[in-house]
C-alpha cells in the first residue's frame, strides 16, 4: 500500500473539540519517536501518515506542531520564544500498535494526541487556556433565512448535482473552514445543528475564482467577494462583534532532549 502524503495544512480538518475528548491519563502516545534539528536548506514542512500510522513531519518548526497538534491558528498562541518559528526538525515517530485505517477521523484524532504528548515529554512543553476578548466574526443566518442543503441519512450525502458533490459539514466545521481562509476568528452563531450540503463560489481579492463544494466558474454571477457570496448563495451572513477566544499560553518550552 502506498504512503498517505499529507501537507501541514491539509491535516486541521477536524473540530477541536475532537482533540480534548480523553483525560490525559487515558492520552494515547507513540511508542517511539526520534526528535533532530533539520539539516540546512532542507524543504518544508510536509508531514506523512504511513499505513500503520508512522508519523513523520520534516523541515517543521515546533510553532506548526503546536497549532496543528492543539488545532489552533498561529494568532491563538501567545507567550512562546521566537525560536519556535525559526528552529526546523525532522520527527519519525511510531505507536505501540500497527493502526488499520491512519487517515480515518478517530485514527487522525488519535494521532493529534499523540503528537501532543510527545511535544510535552520532549520539548517540556507546558501550556495552559487564557479567555481573551477581541474581534470576531459572528456566522449568522442573513435577514431570509438559510438556504442550505441538509444532508441526506445516516451517511450525510447531498443530493447529486452537475456542477459539483457539495461540501458536507456542521456549521461548526464550516465556521472553522472560514477563519481559515479569512484569516481571523469565525464563531457558528447560526443556530444550525447537524450536517448541510455546501455549494458556494466567490471570487478572491485577486481575482482568482474560488469554490467549495463545486466546480469553479468565472463570470459576472460570481460574487465578487467570499461574504457576498455566503449571503447570496447560503443565506448567512458574517457579522463583526466582540467574542471570547480560548488562547493558548506558553508557560514553558525548551529545546528537544537528544534521542
Amino acid at each position: 500500500m502506498a504512503a498517505a502524503v499529507l501537507f501541514f495544512t491539509l491535516i486541521l480538518v477536524f473540530p477541536p473539540s475532537m482533540l480534548f475528548s480523553q483525560s490525559p491519563a487515558a492520552s494515547p502516545t507513540f511508542e517511539v519517536a526520534s526528535v533532530k534539528p533539520s539539516k540546512p536548506g532542507s524543504p518544508g514542512p510536509t508531514l506523512r501518515i504511513d499505513p500503520g500510522g508512522r508519523f513523520t513531519a520534516e523541515g517543521i518548526t515546533l510553532r506548526n506542531l503546536i497549532t496543528l497538534a492543539w488545532h489552533i491558528r498561529d494568532e491563538e498562541l501567545s507567550g512562546a520564544p521566537s525560536w519556535i518559528d525559526s528552529a526546523r526538525y525532522d520527527i519519525v515517530a511510531k505507536p505501540a500498535h500497527a493502526v488499520a485505517a491512519p487517515l480515518s477521523k478517530q485514527a487522525r484524532e488519535q494521532q493529534m494526541l499523540r503528537l501532543q504528548a510527545l511535544l510535552v515529554d520532549r520539548f517540556d512543553l507546558r501550556l495552559h487556556w487564557n479567555t481573551r476578548q477581541r474581534s470576531v466574526l459572528a456566522l449568522v443566518p442573513a435577514k431570509n433565512g438559510p438556504k442550505l442543503e441538509q444532508a441526506l441519512g445516516s451517511g450525510a450525502a447531498c443530493r447529486p448535482a452537475p456542477d459539483g458533490p457539495g461540501l458536507i459539514t456542521s456549521m461548526e466545521m464550516f465556521a472553522a473552514d472560514l477563519s481559515n481562509r479569512l484569516g481571523q476568528p469565525v464563531i457558528d452563531q447560526t443556530g444550525l445543528r447537524g450536517f448541510f450540503c455546501v455549494r458556494l463560489r466567490w471570487t478572491s481579492e485577486d481575482g482568482i475564482p474560488r469554490s467549495l463544494g463545486v466546480r469553479p466558474r468565472t463570470g459576472a454571477d460570481v460574487p465578487s467577494s467570499i461574504y457576498s457570496a455566503l449571503q447570496s448563495q447560503l443565506g448567512l451572513r458574517l457579522q463583526a462583534q466582540k467574542g471570547a477566544i480560548q488562547i493558548l499560553v506558553v508557560d514553558h518550552v525548551a529545546p528537544p532532549r537528544p534521542n
